[in-house]
């Protein structure tokens, strides 16, 4: 299998992991969640290795589908609350977010939009976004693609930008996320007047992207974010 397909049935397999993970909390059906986990990890599991910048025993898909998976389990059963500082320590990790003043603050409201996306809502937006195009690169570094990333300014929250949280297998390095802090502050035109949270994306061939790597995708993200405040 040519690494192009191999990347796109990745591609296809997070999606699907998450569509099905929505269902069975749709359904309350927890005990469903702990066989599409088995499932998952089956396959994603082979996509795992380290991410530069992160821990020496991260495994970023493996370990996002099993923080998923307790998520969905507690919301299945019954439970009002899903988040664990676990889940929260590992998507700071992995580049969730970033911008803003309070990093708690912004952590432990991402997980709460995502548990009302595994709820099967959608995060509000303003209606005003900006869409362009990203350069990325594969894991190991011999090949690279173009990613469409997508901004939208939220009705409410912490200011920052926030993955969208269809984005919740998606992993980078710590030189990403610091890239992103850095177009927050640069496209930060007024300091005085507070800031919307901003909600991001990276797709490609109509699925989520996994990962992103570097530092490269930060000039994309402030030209957006400069987009939205025009």
């Amino acid at each position: 299998m040519s690494e192009r397909k191999d990347f796109d049935r990745l591609f296809a397999e997070v999606d699907g992991y998450t569509g099905e993970l929505r269902r069975a909390v749709a359904n309350a059906a927890s005990s469903t969640v702990d066989g599409i986990l088995e499932d998952a990890l089956q396959s994603l599991g082979d996509y795992g290795p380290r991410a530069k910048g992160a821990s020496s025993g991260l495994r970023p898909l493996a370990d996002g589908a099993r923080h998923l998976h307790c998520m969905a389990r507690a919301l299945a059963a019954g439970e009002t609350a899903a988040e664990t500082p676990e889940a929260l320590a590992y998507w700071r990790l992995v580049g969730m977010f970033a911008g803003g003043a309070d990093a708690d603050e912004n952590a432990g409201w991402w997980c709460r939009m995502l548990e009302h996306w595994l709820r099967g809502a959608s995060p509000l937006t303003t209606g005003s976004s900006v869409s362009t195009r990203v350069v990325y690169v594969s894991r190991d570094r011999l090949s690279s693609g173009v990613a469409t990333l997508s901004l939208a300014r939220l009705t409410n929250g912490p200011p920052g930008l926030f993955a969208d949280p269809a984005m919740a297998l998606f992993f980078a390095d710590t030189r990403f996320s610091g890239s992103l802090a850095n177009a927050w502050v640069a496209t930060d035109l007024d300091p005085g007047t507070p800031r919307l949270p901003v909600l991001w994306s990276l797709h490609t061939d109509g699925h989520r992207l996994d990962h992103l790597l570097g530092d490269s995708a930060g000039a994309a993200f402030a030209a957006g974010l400069r987009h939205l405040a025009l």
